[in-house]
């Protein structure tokens, strides 16, 4: 049995790059969702979590699998059935769930301060500019995009709070 390397070489090729891509495509909208979430974040006086995109990441799976497993528990409580083909699963679930949540860091939050409220408008209006960009149509040239804006906003607001004395208090919980 003669395994063509080169040719294993060539079939992986597609799925790798479906998988590269299908990530960008992930990490853009996870992007996008931060870049927005950030003013009412920060009107609320909550910390950006450093995290986030990796707890999105991990999370989304098991969200999935807990809401199909509930609903599968629900019709079969509607038809009488036993559940317990369902409910086991969804213990185990949740444990690994509660597992994985105690990893939690409080240092992986990153407190900004309370910024103007204009500064709000401003991160609607160049959240709205990339995506309607001609220029930005990809998605890797509009992540970075984005997380120059977000890095840069970020340095702006705590910039303005450090010098001018203007901004409000921290937030961290």
């Amino acid at each position: 049995m003669n395994i063509d390397l080169k040719k294993m070489h060539l079939q992986s090729i597609p799925i790798i790059k479906r998988f590269f891509k299908k990530t960008l495509s992930f990490l853009h909208l996870q992007l996008f969702i931060t870049f927005i979430s950030v003013p009412f974040l920060l009107a609320a006086g909550l910390p950006l979590s450093g995290a986030c995109m990796v707890g999105n990441f991990i999370f989304a799976p098991f969200l999935t699998l807990f809401l199909v497993l509930s609903s599968c528990i629900f019709v079969c409580e509607l038809l009488s059935v036993s559940s317990i083909l369902f409910i086991i699963p969804l213990e185990y679930l949740t444990e690994i769930w509660t597992c994985v949540l105690a990893y939690g860091n409080r240092s992986w939050l990153l407190a900004l301060p309370n910024p103007p409220s204009w500064t709000y408008v401003l991160f609607a209006l160049s959240g709205g500019i990339v995506l309607h960009s001609k220029k930005l149509r990809s998605s890797l040239k509009s992540s970075i995009a984005l997380c120059g804006l977000m890095s840069g906003k970020s340095f702006l607001i705590t910039f303005n709070y450090s010098f001018t004395g203007t901004g409000r208090n921290y937030t961290l919980l």
